[in-house]
């Protein structure tokens, strides 16, 4: 559901409705009429505005419809809701009015203030002033009127109408929908309105059938077939979904196994109806669904195409009235998006093509009335390293499209086409402080489990290009702009965007000393060469420019681990998966299947835990459960590291900070795991105490745990004896 959208009331002026009204003149001269007709609108506005703000409480109550009924008169559909609270509302669409050339438009709509979680009315775009809220007992509906010829609006509990613009125009037509289309779904309702802007109520306990679809392309003498569900039916109540009607010469039937309509065409027609019912035979409710049938149509705009060796996006423009199936005969290429009849489009992602010979593809679209398209894909192979490349060389390869700016026996180094305006660097410390190497500066933020890269915009749009594009390192741009002639002529044949002469680029060389502040660098007018100063990192006046790394030495084939993430292991008399793996790829740790109960960190206060000593360590947990067995003649003392150390027969023990945090950052697989195992999976947004801690003057001492949160690893601290209570894992080294 949209957090915004906008009732147009531009329906509403002054002049009555040809659709309803036989002589547009004949009205216009008969001021009688119009004023009656003026007021039958106002009195339809107002009623709609109202079935709004009733929508708006169900919405923000978690309320839903129960039932629906729809009714036509005079080409206008009349829906009949009935709220979840009991109260009944009516809405309608209609034609659109437009104003006349002189008139005002306005616009009332509600807005969701995200501070409070309440809706609150608009007229043009913005709340009112004072803002009056649309929810809850303090709720308010408006009126709107019009007053000599100006449109007006006034709010419960004021004197007088607020002016919100001329009503009157010479072409104006009279209007009363802002509803432009209700759509009944199978779970929900949905609202388009006249603007649209859409949002949705859910639907719920309504009697209804619903099909898969209620128009179908079919041939003559084919076979068809619609999925079909009977909804708000209670347990224990008996349904009976039979064929109603069928055009002359058609035969249908239901398959209640498969809950499908199974249609027969005749040989001679491609166009009838076949009505489906349901009756509720224990309510004596009744719900209809009609089925309409045209001429089966399914053509593509194109049935070849080539791409590169890159990893590309392949559109296929489809134009359909028929359900039908997509396959693809090579698994390089994959349907990405399903799609359902009357779409426009089907999407396909190519994968890399690393080998130097083309290959090719053949996609199949099946329609369901028998129709057959193949559409070919050629990905061209990927062209071969060159031993060499000149300073502005055009480069396309693997998805690399640039300038070469640098190359060497190692490397190329590509500039992109195109360049990003107001970004700020970022705030937080990225560990990039290189002054030449761009690649390991972004590394740092996508290497570390802790960081992201989404909090630095200027990385996050080079690398958003692909996983060889980062922010140049301070020198590297400098390279860059010193060559600024000759690369902007290679940009400008390749219809890219130029360099600039005396504009700040961002690099990726943060301030070591001052994380606040970021490298620069601009080619100077006097200098005729490129400089570089610091700037403050949340600035958003720079340019940043993207430069890809593309490495000459072959890919070292990275050997398969001997041991895995989430496999189960058992150690000195316990079982657990295995939690980490260090650069050796042979050794990590093991976590627990179980955890303790939730306790405190320790369950006395001694002299010791609430003084300035006691044994700590950030990334050695294994070391202070050996001290605190050592120097406390009760380890039971710390029921969490207690728990821990007597697990299986010995060597297990509660992990420092960074251990568990290492171990956090492979959390679903580790979960994964654990459950395939048959253990306590581990929780998210609960604590898990580590043995480290930290002691100071005004908090005392403090332990620290370990928090997972929708993907992010976050370390809190809390009271040894007095704080909350959380659980532990114990782990083991291998």
């Amino acid at each position: 559901m949209k957090k915004f959208f906008t009732l147009l009331c531009c329906a509403l002026v002054a002049l009555a409705g040809c659709s309803r009204i036989d002589d547009l003149e004949d009205k216009v001269d008969n001021l009688e009429g119009r004023v009656d007709k003026i007021e039958e609108t106002l009195k339809s506005l107002n009623e709609q505005i109202s079935s709004l703000s009733s929508l708006v409480n169900t919405i923000k109550n978690g309320g839903y419809i129960s039932d629906v009924t729809t009714e036509t008169k005079d080409g206008i559909n009349y829906y009949t809701l009935t709220l979840s609270n009991g109260e009944k509302v009516t809405v309608h669409d209609g034609a659109d009015g437009i104003s006349g050339e002189d008139g005002a438009t306005p616009v009332v709509g509600v807005k969701l203030d995200e501070e409070d979680g309440n809706y609150y009315w608009t007229v043009n775009g913005e709340y009112t002033d004072p803002k009056v809220r649309v929810n809850g007992q303090d709720g308010l509906t408006p009126e709107i009127r019009i007053i000599s010829d100006y449109w007006v609006i006034k709010w419960p509990g004021d004197e007088y109408y607020t002016t919100l613009g001329y009503a009157k125009g010479a072409d104006g037509k009279d209007g009363d929908a802002f509803f432009e289309k209700v759509e009944i779904g199978e779970d929900e309702v949905t609202f388009i309105l006249a603007d649209g802007e859409e949002f949705s109520v859910s639907l719920l306990g309504a009697f209804r059938l619903v099909c898969e679809t209620t128009t179908v392309g079919v041939h003559p003498g084919s076979e068809a077939s619609v999925a079909y569900k009977v909804k708000g039916v209670k347990e224990g109540e008996q349904v009976v979904v039979y064929i109603k009607y069928t055009s002359a010469g058609w035969t249908a039937s239901i398959d209640e196994a498969e809950g499908l309509v199974k249609i027969s065409v005749p040989s001679d027609q491609e166009e009838g109806l076949v009505i489906v019912e349901a009756i509720n035979n224990t309510t004596s409710q009744v719900a209809d669904q009609a089925i309409c049938f045209e001429a089966g149509e399914l053509s593509v705009a194109n049935s070849s195409y080539s791409v590169s060796d890159a990893s590309n996006v392949i559109e296929v423009p489809v134009s359909t009235n028929m359900l039908y199936e997509v396959s693809v005969d090579a698994e390089w290429i994959k349907y990405i998006e399903t799609k359902a009849p009357h779409t426009e489009t089907l999407v396909f992602q190519t994968e890399l093509n690393t080998a130097a010979e083309d290959r090719n593809a053949v996609i199949t679209i099946t329609g369901d009335a028998g129709d057959i398209i193949t559409v070919s894909v050629l990905q061209r192979g990927c062209p071969p390293l060159k031993e060499s490349y000149t300073i502005g060389e055009y480069y396309e390869r693997q998805g690399v499209i640039g300038i070469v700016w640098y190359d060497d026996e190692e490397c190329v180094k590509v500039l992109s086409l195109q360049e990003k305006s107001f970004l700020e660097f970022g705030t937080g410390n990225t560990k990039g402080y290189s002054t030449t190497d761009g690649l390991a500066n972004r590394n740092s933020i996508v290497d570390n489990p802790y960081s992201d890269i989404n909090w630095f915009p200027a990385h996050q749009w080079c690398y958003s290009l692909g996983d060889s594009w980062y922010l140049p390192a301070e020198e590297e741009m400098k390279a860059i702009l010193n060559n600024i002639g000759t690369l902007n002529a290679a940009i400008a044949e390749a219809g890219g965007s130029s360099l600039r002469k005396g504009y700040k680029y961002w690099t990726s060389t943060q301030n070591a000393e001052n994380l606040s502040n970021a490298a620069q660098v601009w080619w100077d007018w006097d200098s005729e060469k490129a400089l570089s100063s610091y700037a403050s990192v949340s600035e958003s006046s720079q340019i940043t420019r993207a430069s890809a790394y593309v490495s000459r030495k072959a890919p070292e084939e990275t050997p398969e681990p001997s041991v895995a993430i989430g496999t189960k292991m058992t150690l000195n008399g316990a079982d657990g998966v295995i939690a980490y793996i260090d650069e050796t790829g042979e050794h990590g740790y093991v976590i627990s299947l179980d955890e303790c109960e939730p306790c405190h960190w320790t369950s006395v206060v001694t002299n010791q835990t609430s003084g300035s000593w006691i044994p700590s360590s950030d990334t050695d947990g294994k070391a202070i459960c050996d001290k605190f067995s050592t120097f406390y003649e009760n380890i039971g003392q710390f029921p969490a590291a207690n728990w821990c150390v007597y697990l299986g027969n010995g060597g297990w023990f509660l992990p420092a900070q960074e251990q568990l945090k290492a171990i956090f950052a492979n959390f679903s697989k580790v979960n994964a795991g654990i459950e395939a195992a048959g253990g306590t999976p581990l929780k998210e947004y609960k604590g898990y105490w580590t043995v480290t801690t930290y002691y100071s003057e005004d908090d005392g001492l403090n332990a620290r745990h370990i928090t997972y949160c929708d993907g992010d690893v976050i370390q809190y601290s809390d009271a040894v004896y007095y704080g909350g209570l959380y659980p532990a894992r114990a782990i083991i080294e291998f």
